[in-house]
């Protein structure tokens, strides 16, 4: 289970490089192809997660909302990506996106720890 459970962390991780290559992308430093191949990756990640989330017990609903979540913003962080290419306004929608999904991945990192520490069966208390 806890093997599993690190997608979680590294999702959470390679959000916070796609943040950095988008500041690096503002300030001139990387062309948009390697903002563009994080993002892509972000996607993929984001996947895994819910199908991490959806497919293996304990069932834990907070971790498999937040991780499906995650998959919608991305979705649309990759759009509003595109579209942002030609209207500095959706840069702005795009930047406060980034945000959000840093902050939820961070979340389900958390999730995702005390997910890992679940019995895999509830613990039924004896009758005594």
């Amino acid at each position: 289970m806890k093997t599993i459970a690190s997608v979680f962390p590294v999702t959470a991780f390679v959000v916070f490089l796609q943040a950095i290559t988008g500041a690096a992308l503002a300030l001139g430093f990387y062309d948009f192809g390697a903002h563009e191949m994080t993002g892509y990756l972000v996607g993929a990640l984001a996947l895994v997660s819910v199908a991490v989330a959806f497919a293996f017990k304990p069932k834990y609903n907070a971790l498999r909302y937040a991780s499906l979540t995650l998959l919608i913003l991305v979705a649309l962080q990759g759009t509003l990506g595109f579209a942002a290419r030609t209207s500095d306004p959706l840069v702005v929608v795009h930047f406060v996106n980034a945000l959000i999904l840093y902050g939820i991945s961070i979340a389900i990192t958390f999730y995702a720890f005390r997910w890992g520490r679940m019995p895999a069966t509830p613990v039924m208390p004896s009758q005594s």
